[in-house]
């Protein structure tokens, strides 16, 4: 039926547009494919659905966005081969990372203030890149409101960030800064990922 996240805000607009796929990612046992994008009504979902591919049927497990918005990147986390975390844009940009047994819900968001554009990862870390200038811890920071949105007091992370895999907690190690005024559309792992991490391949 059309319809997509438009705009810098990702505002949902029905205008009969079809949205636009711009990641997909498979889990490592090869049964789930997510695909992401600024879709509204891709097998029912808004920018992020979940397909079985022995069907090709949207799966019966469905991760939630803490919020309907655009996702721009996908990856799996190599720490089980089956989680995935989205990059997404809107309101200020996310990571929000998703494991299928335990609930629809992300298991934690990173938040920044501009949209996040991809996404890769090793077991240990989670790395996104995107349009932005500083992480923003508190979900209900009144500069998240803002349009276009800005949070200087929030943490310098020009355009490059860093999170513990498993908690979501800022990597405070990771100092990196872009000096570019879009920063990155692209995050890869490495040919050398840390020990006992498998590498990452993005489509």
């Amino acid at each position: 039926t059309g319809g997509r996240f438009f705009g810098h805000t990702g505002t949902p607009t029905e205008d009969g547009v079809p949205g636009v796929v711009y990641d997909m990612a498979i889990t490592g046992d090869g049964r789930m494919l997510y695909v992401s994008g600024d879709f509204l009504h891709f097998g029912g979902r808004g920018g992020l659905l979940a397909i079985d591919t022995a069907s090709g049927a949207p799966a019966a497990w469905q991760p939630e966005l803490d919020q309907p918005r655009p996702v721009f990147g996908l990856t799996i986390w190599p720490g089980d081969r089956t989680s995935v975390v989205a990059a997404t844009g809107g309101r200020g940009g996310s990571f929000q990372f998703f494991t299928p047994n335990k609930g629809t819900s992300p298991l934690w968001v990173g938040r920044v203030d501009g949209d996040a554009t991809d996404v890769t990862a090793t077991t240990e870390r989670v790395y996104g890149v995107g349009h932005w200038d500083h992480g923003v811890p508190d979900k209900g920071d009144p500069c998240l409101r803002h349009v276009p949105v800005s949070c200087p007091d929030g943490t310098p992370h020009r355009k490059l960030i860093a999170y513990e895999a498993e908690t979501g907690q800022t990597d405070a190690s990771f100092t990196a800064q872009a000096n570019t005024d879009t920063g990155p559309y692209v995050a890869l792992v490495g040919a050398h990922p840390t020990p006992g991490s498998l590498p990452v391949q993005k489509l």
